[in-house]
């Protein structure tokens, strides 16, 4: 469940991930990044949801990344998905 918290007027949302820090997930390579903020850009959730997955089969270093794709995927939270991408991209390619 996704908890928030009222800070000075703002709603602040927290991970959906229990217990797991940024530092502690592993994402795929750039080119798989760049794809996946491709479709989220453009709203295709479904194309986000079958790559992640594509990825997690493949990778299983990459589950918690994908959980937390799949998460924000479910909820259609897209901006918040494009932010969580954004953290592992290389700042030229955003």
């Amino acid at each position: 469940y996704e908890q928030a918290e009222i800070d000075d007027g703002k709603v602040m949302a927290e991970s959906c991930v229990p217990n797991l820090k940024h530092s502690d997930i592993v994402a795929p390579p750039q080119k798989e990044l760049v794809k996946l903020y491709d479709f989220s850009r453009r709203g295709l959730i479904k194309d986000v949801v079958t790559t992640a997955e594509q990825l997690r089969s493949q990778h299983p270093e990459y589950d918690d990344f994908v959980q937390q794709l799949l998460l924000f995927s479910k909820r259609f939270q897209l901006k918040q998905m494009r932010e969580f991408l954004e953290k592992y991209m290389d700042k030229s390619v955003v």
